[in-house]
C-alpha cells in the first residue's frame, strides 16, 4: 500500500490471534492513516473492533507494529462506566477547584501553577461545550445521569480537548438519535485532524474519502468515498462470480473427460482380452502389449484425477471467495391472517417520557415509523403496545399475532441454539427444513447448534429473522425497536430487504432516515 503523504498512524504486518485458536483473526495488515475521514467496514465478527483497538494502541498485536505520529484519541463501541462527573471526564476538575480557591483569596502556589496557561479556561470550555450543544451546567452532572447520546458527545469533546490529532471512533452513532447523528457528521467535517470511523452508519459513510474493508480476503482499500467503494465492491463481486462460473464449467468438463476415459479404458481392456483369447501370437508378446496398454491407461487416469482435483479445488476456492462478499437474500413468509385493527391506542399516556396522549390505529398492511429524540419515550411506547408495560392511562389493544424485536433480540433464548429457537418460535416443520433455512443464512452445521449468545451480532440477527420470517408463517404485526443498531452493512441490508418484502403491518423505531426510506411506504409519528 502506497503512503503518499505523512502518516499520522502507521501499522505494518498486523496480526491478531486469540489464545488457543489455531488461525489468526486477521494477519498481514498494512494500513497508513493520515488527515481526513477514513472508514473501516466489514461483517460482524470479522475483527474490526480488535483492529481498531490495536491501531489505538489499546491492545498489542500478536505480530506487527503500530506507530503514532500525533496524539491519538479512541472511543470504544460500548459506553465504559465512569463514576465521576462531566468535569472529571473533560479533565477540568483541578482547574475549576484551583480557580475557585484563587477567586476566594485562599489559593496557594500550587493553584497558580495549575492555572498557568489556563486562565481562559471558562471561555474555552464554554466554546467546547457549545460545539456539543451543552450548557455549562452539565459540568457538575454525574456522567452516568446523562443519556447515551449525551455521554457519547461529551466523550468526543473530551478527545478534542485532550489535543487528539487523530481519532479512532468505534460505532460512535450507536447511542445517538437522529439529530445527534446529524450533529456528529457536521462536527467530524469541521475537525481538522484525521478520523477512522468503524461504522455501518450510511450517513457518516457519505463523508469519508477512503474506505477500508476487512474481510476473509484481507484488508482492501478504496479511494474516492462511499459510492466509489460500493461500485468497486459490485465489480469485485461480478468478477468473482465470473470466476465461479468458469471454474464450475472446468470442473464439469473434467468430470466428463474422466468419464469418457473410463469408458475408453473399459472398452480397450475388453478388446485386449478378446484379442488375447483369439490371437495366435505368443502369450509372452500379448502379455507385454497388455502391460504397456495398462500402463498408458493408468497414466491417463492419473492425469485425469489430478486435473479433476485441481478443478475441484479452484471451484471451491472461487465459491468461498464469492461467499465472503456475496450479499445474502431472504425469503419472507406470508403473514398470518388477523382481523383489523391489529393495534388500537386511545389517549394513552406513557409511564415514562412524553406526557402527550397518544391515539392511533394500525390495520393490516399499515407501516408506521416512530421517531424522536433520545428520552422521548419511543421504546416505552413499543413496550406499552406489546403489553410489557402498563400506560398511566388510556386504552391499548393488540392482536395476538404480533412479535416484538429490539436491538438485543431479547425474544430469543440466548442459552439455546439457533435451531431450537427457530423450532420454538415458528413451529410446524421437520428439523431438516429448519436446518436448510438456517444454512441459507450461512448458519450451518455446528453453528446451528451453538448457544445464540456465542454468535456475533450479525449472526444473532439472522437467527431472529429466521424465527420471524423464514418459517411456515410470519406474524401479522411486527414491533421493531431500533433493529438496525449494531449491525454490519450486510446484515442491515438483509434486514432492510426482509422488512421491505414483508407484507404484514409494522411499527418501526429507527434513527436512520435512509433505513426508514429503504424499508419503504412508511407513515411517521414524531414523539
Amino acid at each position: 500500500m502506497l503512503n503518499d503523504v505523512q502518516s499520522l498512524i502507521e501499522a505494518r504486518q498486523i496480526a491478531y490471534q486469540f489464545s488457543g485458536e489455531t488461525t489468526p483473526l486477521f494477519s498481514g495488515i498494512d494500513i497508513f492513516l493520515n488527515a481526513g475521514q477514513h472508514a473501516l467496514v466489514g461483517r460482524n465478527g470479522i475483527g474490526k473492533s480488535w483492529l481498531a483497538s490495536i491501531l489505538a494502541q489499546q491492545i498489542l498485536p500478536t505480530e506487527g507494529s503500530v506507530k503514532h505520529f500525533c496524539e491519538v484519541g479512541y472511543l470504544s463501541q460500548g459506553l465504559t462506566p465512569f463514576s465521576g462527573n462531566t468535569a472529571d471526564l473533560l479533565g477540568l476538575t483541578k482547574i475549576m477547584s484551583a480557580n475557585e480557591r484563587i477567586l476566594a483569596g485562599v489559593g496557594d502556589e500550587t493553584d497558580f501553577d495549575v492555572m498557568e496557561g489556563n486562565w481562559d479556561w471558562q471561555f474555552q470550555t464554554e466554546s467546547l461545550l457549545a460545539e456539543g450543544e451543552f450548557n455549562p451546567s452539565v459540568l457538575n452532572q454525574p456522567l452516568s445521569s446523562l443519556s447515551g447520546g449525551e455521554q457519547t458527545r461529551i466523550r468526543l469533546l473530551a478527545l478534542k480537548r485532550q489535543g487528539a490529532g487523530f481519532m479512532i471512533l468505534d460505532e460512535p452513532s450507536n447511542h445517538l438519535d437522529r439529530q445527534g447523528r446529524l450533529w456528529l457528521a457536521q462536527w467530524l467535517s469541521a475537525f481538522d485532524g484525521g478520523v477512522l470511523l468503524i461504522t455501518h452508519d450510511t450517513q457518516l459513510l457519505q463523508h469519508v474519502s477512503i474506505v477500508y474493508e476487512l474481510s476473509g480476503l484481507g484488508l482492501s482499500r478504496s479511494i474516492g468515498g462511499w459510492e466509489t467503494w460500493l461500485e468497486s465492491k459490485e465489480q469485485l463481486r461480478l468478477g468473482i462470480q465470473r470466476e465461479v462460473d468458469q471454474t464450475r464449467k472446468s470442473l464439469k468438463q473434467a468430470l466428463r473427460d474422466k468419464q469418457k476415459d473410463r469408458e475408453k479404458t473399459s472398452k480397450r481392456q475388453s478388446q485386449g482380452k478378446q484379442r488375447r483369447e483369439n490371437a495366435n501370437q505368443a502369450k509372452i508378446l500379448l502379455d507385454h502389449a497388455l502391460g504397456r496398454s495398462e500402463a498408458t491407461l493408468s497414466r491417463i487416469a492419473k492425469q485425469n484425477e489430478e486435473r479433476l482435483q485441481r478443478s475441484s479445488s479452484l471451484a471451491t476456492e472461487a465459491r468461498t471467495k464469492l461467499e465472503i462478499i456475496d450479499p445474502l437474500s431472504i425469503a419472507v413468509a406470508t403473514p398470518q391472517t388477523a382481523t383489523s385493527p391489529l393495534l388500537y391506542l386511545q389517549d394513552v399516556i406513557l409511564p415514562f417520557g412524553s406526557d402527550t396522549p397518544i391515539s392511533l390505529t394500525i390495520n393490516n398492511g399499515d407501516r408506521l415509523a416512530i421517531t424522536g429524540k433520545n428520552g422521548s419515550g419511543k421504546s416505552t411506547l413499543l413496550k406499552v403496545m406489546a403489553g410489557l408495560l402498563e400506560p398511566k392511562q388510556g386504552i391499548c389493544r393488540i392482536t395476538l399475532s404480533h412479535s416484538l424485536m429490539d436491538q438485543h433480540f431479547s425474544f430469543l433464548d440466548k442459552n439455546q441454539s439457533a435451531l431450537h429457537n427457530f423450532q420454538l418460535q415458528s413451529p410446524g416443520w421437520t428439523e431438516d427444513r429448519y436446518r436448510t433455512r438456517l444454512a441459507q443464512l450461512r448458519i450451518r452445521g455446528e453453528e446451528a447448534l451453538k448457544p445464540v449468545s456465542y454468535l456475533s451480532g450479525g449472526e444473532q440477527l439472522k437467527v431472529a429473522l429466521a424465527c420471524l420470517f423464514c418459517g411456515p408463517y410470519a406474524p401479522a404485526l411486527l414491533l421493531l425497536d431500533e433493529p438496525d443498531n449494531h449491525l454490519d452493512i450486510e446484515s442491515r441490508e438483509l434486514l432492510q430487504k426482509a422488512l421491505h418484502d414483508y407484507t404484514g403491518a409494522m411499527v418501526l423505531i429507527s434513527h436512520d432516515n435512509k433505513f426508514i426510506e429503504n424499508v419503504g411506504n412508511m407513515q411517521e409519528l414524531v414523539l
